[in-house]
């Protein structure tokens, strides 16, 4: 949750099916009104919970740049305990919201992360040109891009991911132009993209 000037991250125990999860104390992840915060992914055996932002920076001449940043919160501590810049592949002005899951292979039992940038939330000059980035993430601590998810993997001239979901085992991107996407992980940790559903 971002107030304006600092995001804090919400955790809690769900105690029984029958009642709703009880809060602990908010952490705050940052606090500055330069970074914006967009969505958070667990490591609950691990102990770490990577929180998604970017960094707005102004130069002399009034010209903006985003810097990707993730930021680890120790779940013991409730403290951030590092910050990790990382790439964007694609010079966005804007971004407003980006989402981001696990992802557990059960072929191989290899664990990731997937972070995409979906169309509503950039800017306009960029709408068709979204990405899905996949992760390695066996150790949270050094996450390792594997591959870049876009429209040249796709074979396409444009792509406004408009949604993503991970279903038995397949990654599925919805693309707004041509309909749904079906890409798969190999044993070797390679991308496929095995199927084509037109809308």
């Amino acid at each position: 949750m971002e107030d304006g000037s600092a995001t804090y991250l919400f955790t809690g125990t769900i105690k029984s099916k029958e009642s709703i999860p009880v809060l602990d104390d908010p952490v705050i992840v940052e606090f500055s009104s330069s970074t914006r915060c967009f969505d958070v992914v667990v490591f609950s055996q691990q102990g770490v919970a990577i929180v998604d932002c970017v960094i707005y920076d102004t130069d002399s001449l009034g010209v903006v740049s985003l810097k990707n940043q993730f930021i680890y919160i120790d779940l013991k501590t409730h403290q951030p305990t590092k910050h990790v810049d990382n790439e964007m592949y694609v010079r966005f002005s804007n971004i407003t919201a980006r989402r981001m899951t696990r992802f557990n292979d059960p072929k191989t039992g290899y664990q990731y992360m997937l972070r995409t940038y979906i169309a509503g939330g950039v800017d306009s000059a960029n709408i068709d040109n979204t990405y899905m980035e996949l992760f390695e993430a066996s150790d949270p601590s050094d996450l390792q891009i594997l591959r870049v998810v876009d429209r040249s993997f796709l074979g396409l001239a444009t792509l406004s991911i408009t949604d993503f979901k991970v279903y038995l085992g397949d990654i599925f991107i919805l693309d707004y132009g041509t309909g749904l996407f079906r890409i798969d992980i190999t044993s070797s940790q390679h991308l496929a993209a095995f199927g084509h559903f037109r809308g």
